[in-house]
């Protein structure tokens, strides 16, 4: 794979530039790209955080460990997408969560130190991270409405809404697996599927394995304002 064609084209970081100029623009930088396996750990929840990481191929998610054993999938990540860009330059840049591979994953790695070198040569490249950033408090901002809300049909009831509007249609790919849907909402498996099974009888919804349509737009609203 041409690291540098790629990032052009699949990272928003980047997409601004062309693969010569970035190339230009990454020489003498330390670049590594790592491979892992599904379920090992890319960064483990403490570690400090030393590196931009972009998926350059699979899935990788974030989970939060609590002391009760529960875990929360607080989001997940494909390629071209990038992670550890809120930590990177805090106060204390420790990851607050375990960032796993859900299916064989690469990642290229680009230390912080080269990432500021980066910054300092194009103003573009650095907007364009702030802009990433911005967007990632928005999605956090999202989970958190989604967990504060009080059952489990409302809080699918959101997930469904927001994903339709990100889309612009009524249909749309699962994004997760049962499994990692459920790890999202912080609920049981069967709880979920007993939800979503519910919400298909009732008309509000259909959907399979693969797809999720959404029927009864005005129907799954009303069960926001319940």
């Amino acid at each position: 794979m041409n690291n540098k064609f790629f990032l052009t084209e699949k990272c928003y970081i980047f997409q601004d530039k062309t693969p010569g100029k970035l190339e230009e623009l990454l020489e003498g930088s330390r670049l590594l790209v790592k491979s892992f396996q599904p379920g090992e750990k890319i960064v483990p929840q403490g570690d400090k955080a030393g590196f931009l990481g972009i998926v350059l191929s699979g899935r990788v998610a974030v989970k939060k460990s609590f002391s009760t054993g529960k875990t929360v999938t607080l989001a997940t990540f494909e390629e071209g997408q990038a992670f550890g860009e809120s930590v990177l330059f805090s106060v204390d840049p420790s990851y607050p969560a375990d960032i796993i591979a859900l299916e064989k994953t690469e990642v290229f790695r680009l230390p912080r130190e080269d990432l500021l070198a980066l910054f300092q040569k194009d103003g573009d490249i650095l907007l364009r991270y702030m802009e990433t950033i911005s967007n990632r408090v928005i999605m956090l901002s999202e989970k958190i409405e989604l967990l504060s809300l009080g059952t489990i049909r409302q809080k699918i009831a959101h997930y469904l809404l927001r994903e339709t509007k990100k889309e612009g249609k009524p249909s749309f790919n699962w994004k997760f697996s049962r499994k990692e849907l459920a790890d999202y909402f912080n609920i049981p498996r069967p709880s979920l599927s007993r939800e979503l099974a519910g919400l298909q009888e009732e008309g509000l919804i259909s959907f399979d394995r693969k797809k999720v349509t959404i029927k009864d737009i005005e129907g799954l609203e009303e069960l926001l304002l319940g």
